[in-house]
């Protein structure tokens, strides 16, 4: 969730100087023309560069256009200047917002939490800064503490308050359909509300429905183009529904670029991993890949990506580290067990591979994956009655019927179990 900014125009212009250039700016933000007011607001900095205002002003194009890095220096400046209290106060819970979209959410913290000790000082409700105090939390992964501040904006609150806290509580329920409801309150009171439309999509593409998806995307794309969650549901649609990789990779690198450090922008970087990867592109797939290991290292999908990659590209040992990884954060999830073991047949490490099924079997009993590995092993070591055992119990469980099959009955003939094997062929 791309958290409310509380700048406000009417206070960015107070100044009287350089006032052409001011009013031109502001006509541009108003017209949605951000790199020209961007433009005409930095030349009236250049010749005024202690004007605090005119900094706050450049912020909220920043902020617009997703251009944390640069709204981060001027933040600095306004508080360095320290002309202004309000003016500072609202710089101090910008900053909050700005480090959270970089990731730096323990000084995002700090910053919102100073702003609600001097809220006195400050022209600025409170609920915002609660919502944005609870936006941190959960990206913190406090999630009772986020649902607590939630709470404590709702009294009194506008409906534009309303609809932050309906999307927030949509990102702490587990249960999607409950989620749906909140930001279907949402769309009640803003139906034209970027964020909450690219997170509804978001849900509709979970539950499969991808018509609805894409109006809701198709909609806050042409309300707010900057909204990284909907690049991100733009290019899940078209690499997974409508098949156009093109169109998918030009999305899923705006979201990066719009929130590089995003749970978002690591999912883009997967998408992005998999499709290069899919091309035999292996080098770009294993460099988006990392990157996405980087963002969410205790993600163990993504650790599950990257070891396939690694695999694909021969370094078996690379891919053990990375798979054993992702097996020490989720050792309930029996396809690492699987991955891993077929990496160590790749590398010939029978024994290793034998003891890293047997792990999958006693984890779930009944994954026809493991039995029928086993089998193959088993057939590698020349040891038939084993591998006729195992694949027999892939066979009861359904697994890759045709392959098990035909594997199964090569072995019967190894063992001069003619008539068996003709009928399983």
């Amino acid at each position: 969730m791309k958290q409310i900014i509380i700048i406000l125009v009417s206070f960015m212009l107070v100044s009287c100087q350089h006032k052409a250039s001011k009013e031109k700016a502001m006509e541009y933000w108003d017209n949605n023309q951000f790199e020209l007011a961007l433009a005409e607001i930095s030349n009236a900095i250049e010749l005024y560069p202690d004007s605090s205002s005119f900094y706050i002003f450049r912020v909220g194009i920043y902020e617009v256009m997703s251009k944390y890095n640069e709204e981060l220096e001027d933040l600095n400046k306004v508080i360095q200047l320290n002309q202004n209290k309000r003016e500072v106060m609202i710089a101090y819970h910008q900053r909050a917002i700005v480090k959270s979209n970089l990731g730096l959410f323990k000084e995002a913290l700090a910053d919102v939490d100073y702003f609600i000790s001097h809220q006195k000082d400050s022209f600025v409700d409170l609920p915002e800064a609660y919502i944005n105090k609870a936006s941190i939390l959960y990206q913190l992964k406090d999630t009772v503490g986020a649902r607590s501040f939630y709470s404590m904006a709702l009294p009194n609150a506008t409906n534009d308050i309303k609809v932050s806290v309906y999307l927030g509580l949509s990102n702490l329920v587990e249960n999607p359909q409950e989620a749906l409801e909140l930001l279907n309150k949402a769309v009640k009171l803003d139906e034209n509300n970027a964020s909450v439309l690219a997170n509804r999509a978001t849900i509709y593409l979970e539950q499969g429905d991808v018509e609805k998806a894409i109006s809701d995307s198709k909609k806050s794309f042409n309300i707010d183009p900057y909204n990284a969650p909907n690049n991100f549901n733009l290019g899940q649609i078209y690499a997974h529904y409508l098949n156009i990789p093109d169109s998918a990779m030009k999305y899923f690198e705006r979201t990066i670029k719009l929130e590089p450090h995003s749970a978002q922008s690591a999912s883009a970087y997967v998408n992005l991993a998999v499709m290069e990867n899919s091309n035999g592109n292996s080098k770009e797939a294993y460099k988006y890949s990392k990157k996405a290991v980087e963002l969410m290292p205790d993600n163990d999908g993504i650790q599950c990506n990257l070891a396939h990659i690694l695999s694909d590209m021969g370094k078996n040992k690379d891919a053990i580290g990375v798979i054993s990884k992702a097996i020490e954060i989720n050792p309930r999830e029996v396809e690492y067990y699987n991955l891993k073991g077929a990496i160590l047949i790749d590398m010939s490490k029978f024994e290793d591979a034998i003891n890293v099924f047997q792990k999958c079997i006693e984890v779930d009993p009944n994954f026809g994956g493991a039995y029928y590995n086993l089998g193959y092993i088993y057939e590698q070591m020349d040891n038939h009655q084993l591998s006729i055992n195992f694949y027999n119990k892939a066979v009861l469980l359904d697994f890759d019927l045709q392959s098990t099959l035909v594997n199964l009955a090569l072995q019967e003939i190894k063992m001069n179990k003619v008539s068996d094997a003709c009928s399983h062929l």
